[in-house]
């Protein structure tokens, strides 16, 4: 059950009163998430491959903040998901229908685009194992987060902070304690460690999130969001930043670089960016001091997801000619926070254009 917090209002008009209702934080995660989703998918993130000196940290940075972005929809997704209550009928009608709907939807037209002599079995066969198009397999993510819902609700009601804290522990350990422990075994000493430890809920990011967003969304008091909280988390995501880039670097100087852990600390990232926002809207209520922002957010925010399903095709049709328009003046970067301006802009008119189709509608 979601917990509210009493708000009190003094000669406040009804458009604010409504907006005190919502969770306008909820619409600003999505848009810096999404927004972080069209920075990933540019050449911007993986200039720290290249970079040398002070401009490898920069790009190590910005690349590591960058990989908040799933984290940060599947924490929304446990804020407005695990606390409700309903059938296994209604969640298949309602939700898992709807994800198959859209992978169905939006993935046939891309098969058939990319394939002259298009075949219903190869179609199939692409749409099971997530392989007509790479980035929707956060869709099948999703789609397995929602398979598992009814367990996840009962876990949800039962997290308390030492849970929470615990699963944190465990998750710290097995995506960035141990894979580091490993690396540096291989560097110094040549030796190649696995780790045989099945852990669902810690090392899969549909599991983890949605009960770790639950938890800082709704278990945790907004009353406890104080300013010193804020700056502590904020302090220990810069620090996991930079040490992502540093664990990064020393891969790279002696195996050749690679992802496998400029994502090491998304999840303080994650919690940093979820608690801020938070704070902002819901203990100092700017939601209730300007109702045309929080009116702004909620319609950008209810547009994000067919910002995501849209961003493929769009890049592909349109990126290579912005990018050889921009790039002889500008560099990579720069040209990359451009094209992230762009086309957010111009898959927002075309998500809203797309919500007007009667059948889209329902999807989007």
């Amino acid at each position: 059950m979601w917990r509210r917090t009493p708000i009190v209002t003094k000669n406040v008009n009804p458009q604010s009163k409504e907006l005190a209702k919502r969770k306008c934080y909820i619409d600003a995660l999505r848009i810096i998430a999404v927004i972080l989703v069209l920075f990933n998918h540019t050449p911007g993130y993986w200039l720290y491959f290249d970079g040398v000196g002070l401009k490898y940290y920069v790009y190590s940075c910005i690349s590591a903040i960058s990989t908040a972005n799933v984290p940060l929809f599947f924490m929304v997704s446990g804020v407005l998901l695990l606390g409700k209550e309903e059938s296994i009928c209604h969640l298949f009608r309602r939700r898992v229908t709807r994800i198959i709907l859209v992978i169905v939807v939006f993935s046939i037209p891309i098969y058939l685009s990319k394939n002259t002599d298009p075949s219903i079995g190869e179609a199939l066969e692409q749409l099971l194992s997530g392989t007509v198009l790479v980035p929707y397999w956060y869709l099948y993510a999703y789609l397995g987060m929602l398979l598992l819902l009814p367990y996840l609700r009962i876990v949800a009601r039962h997290f308390t902070k030492n849970l929470f804290l615990y699963i944190c522990v465990l998750y710290a350990f097995m995506k960035d304690g141990f894979p580091v422990v490993s690396l540096i075994a291989r560097i110094v000493f040549n030796l190649n460690l696995s780790l045989n430890l099945d852990l669902p809920i810690v090392t899969m990011r549909q599991l983890f999130y949605p009960l770790a967003g639950y938890y800082l969304g709704i278990v945790l008091p907004s009353e406890r969001l104080k300013p010193a909280l804020i700056k502590i988390s904020v302090a220990s995501a810069l620090v996991g930043v930079m040490l992502a880039g540093v664990v990064t670097c020393l891969q790279g100087a002696w195996e050749g670089y690679s992802q496998d852990y400029i994502a090491m600390f998304d999840w303080l990232v994650s919690f940093s960016i979820f608690i801020t926002f938070r704070y902002i809207f819901e203990v100092k209520k700017v939601a209730q001091a300007h109702p045309s922002l929080a009116n702004v957010l909620c319609r950008i925010g209810s547009l994000t997801f067919g910002v995501y399903l849209l961003d493929e095709p769009l890049r592909t049709l349109c990126f290579d000619g912005f990018s050889n328009l921009f790039e002889i003046h500008l560099p990579t970067l720069i040209v990359s926070f451009l094209w992230v301006a762009f086309s957010l802009l111009a898959l927002l008119g075309l998500s809203r254009l797309l919500k007007q189709v009667p059948v889209l509608k329902e999807l989007l």
